[in-house]
Order: structure tokens, then sequence, then C-alpha cells
């Protein structure tokens, strides 16, 4: 059994799904039911519609999230509710999907063939914890650099002449006077990084200097900005 701020879920012995309290954003998978209380518990009909047998629940405020499990033994997280006010990244579909009144629940594909170890629906945001091996985890903070070369880690990247340079976590104790003021620092990898739109930094940095009073630029720039 989940429950939520506002509403629960509990799966009984055959794997069907049982609901109440609150229905806004149709967070039990009710379209037909008004929003407001289930006072008492109810078969989530539209959900054990699906012939799956529900595996584990977890109910968030706007939200919850499902794991099913489907006659050939597979395992699929459904997410259930739909988009409030202009909010949907909660429910780990694209907008058209989560606008559906009519079938306010699907499944969240990109975990369609991942082990899921846990989940949680929050109030506004999911969190799902996959299994893997030291494999699965060995390029999470891989960099692909231009010339093909991967860095890991901390990764400081700017211009220098209208060309990009870049500076490695390995390298960074030795290289770090090379920086300049104001640059760029990334962890999570960014594909094709240098073709994409960044801010212009030296433009920002005389802005920043131009405003400041020269007591305040003088105090910047002896600091140094990352």
């Amino acid at each position: 059994m989940s429950l939520g701020t506002e509403s629960a879920i509990a799966i009984d012995s055959e794997g069907l799904l049982w609901g109440w309290g609150h229905n806004d954003q149709q967070r039990l998978g009710l379209a037909d039911v008004v929003e407001t209380g289930i006072r008492r518990p109810m078969m989530l009909y539209s959900l054990n519609q699906l012939g799956m047998k529900a595996k584990k629940a977890s109910c968030g405020l706007l939200h919850s999230l499902i794991l099913f499990e489907d006659k050939q033994g597979k395992e699929l997280l459904y997410s259930v509710g739909i988009k409030f006010g202009s909010e949907y990244a909660h429910l780990g579909v694209e907008e058209d999907m989560a606008e559906d009144q009519e079938q306010p629940f699907r499944e969240v594909k990109t975990f369609s063939d991942r082990n899921i170890v846990d989940f949680m629906a929050h109030d506004k945001a999911s969190l799902v914890i996959i299994g893997g091996g030291a494999t699965d985890a060995d390029d999470l903070y891989a960099h692909k650099l231009p010339d093909g070369k991967k860095a890991k880690g901390l990764l400081h990247l700017y211009k220098q002449n209208g060309v990009w340079k870049f500076v490695t976590e390995e390298d960074y104790e030795q290289r770090k006077a090379e920086l300049p003021d104001l640059c760029f620092a990334i962890k999570c990898p960014i594909e094709n990084l240098t073709s994409l739109d960044w801010p212009d930094l030296e433009a920002i940095g005389k802005e920043i200097f131009e405003e400041a009073g020269p007591a305040d630029a003088a105090a910047v720039q002896q600091e140094g900005v990352n």
C-alpha cells in the first residue's frame, strides 16, 4: 500500500488495485469519477482492465506510479494522472499523452527495458532506481570531446579566439590557471556540445564589470569567477 498526500493505493493478493482519497488530476486513473474525495476503498477498474498484475504503487501529490507485470512476466512502469497547468514532466511522457483525460495513464517507456529496483512519485517529480553493474555506470560522466578523446568527471570549457578549449577533471589542478574568469563547467555529458548555442560569456562578463563599481570589479577580478 502507498499513502500519498491526499490519496492512497493498495494492491490485493491477486494484484488488483484499490484506491481512495482525492482523484485530482486523475491521479487514481479514474476518468469518470469526480475529483473530490472517494470516501472508501474502491477498485481502480480502469487500471485493472489493463489485464496486468500490479506489483507496487507509489502515490504523489499530483500523480501516481504503478509497476505492473504482464502475462509474459515483463515489468512495465506506468504513470497515472494528467497535466497540471503547464506541468507534465513528472509523468515521464510527451505533453499530448499527459493531456489525455479519457485515458489518464500510460507506460513510461524510458524504463521498458530496464531492471527497476525501486521508484517513488513525489509532489511534482518522479524518482526511479534501476539495477545494473559497474558497466552501466562506467560512462555515466564520460564526455566525448570533438577530437574523439574521452574525459570523465567535471569538464571545464570556454572559447578562446573562437576556438573551444577544454580542461578535464584529471588535468584541472595543473591547468586551472589557464581558465578565464568566466567559463562553463559540466559533469553530465552533452552530445555535440560545441555545436550548441552557448551564452556569450565575454559579453556577460563585460556587462557584470560595467554594472559593478570600480571596487566591486576589482574584487571580482582578484577572486576570479569559474
